[in-house]
C-alpha cells in the first residue's frame, strides 16, 4: 500500500517552493539533493567497510569476481 500523506521535511519543502522556479533552479535544486543524498551514502559505505573489517583484498577478490572470505563470514555469522 502507498502512503500518500507527506512527511514534516516534505511539506516544509513544497512550502518553500510554491513559486515559480526556473530550469535553472531546478537544477541546481536536484544537484543539491544529489550531493546530500551522495554524501550520507559514502559515509555509510565507509562506516560499513570498517565496521566489517573489508580491506583492499576482499574488494580486489570482488574485482576478479571470487567472494572475498570478510563479506562471506560476516553475511553466514548474521545468518545464525
Amino acid at each position: 500500500m502507498v502512503n500518500n500523506q507527506f512527511n514534516d521535511v516534505q511539506i516544509s519543502l513544497l512550502r518553500l517552493l510554491d513559486r515559480p522556479i526556473t530550469e535553472q533552479e531546478v537544477i541546481e535544486i536536484k544537484d543539491l539533493l544529489v550531493s546530500y543524498f551522495d554524501k550520507k551514502l559514502k559515509t555509510q559505505i565507509e562506516f560499513d567497510i570498517i565496521e566489517k573489517g573489508i580491506n583492499e583484498a576482499d574488494f580486489e577478490a570482488l574485482r576478479k569476481g571470487t567472494k572475498p572470505s570478510k563479506i562471506v563470514r560476516n553475511r553466514h555469522a548474521s545468518s545464525h
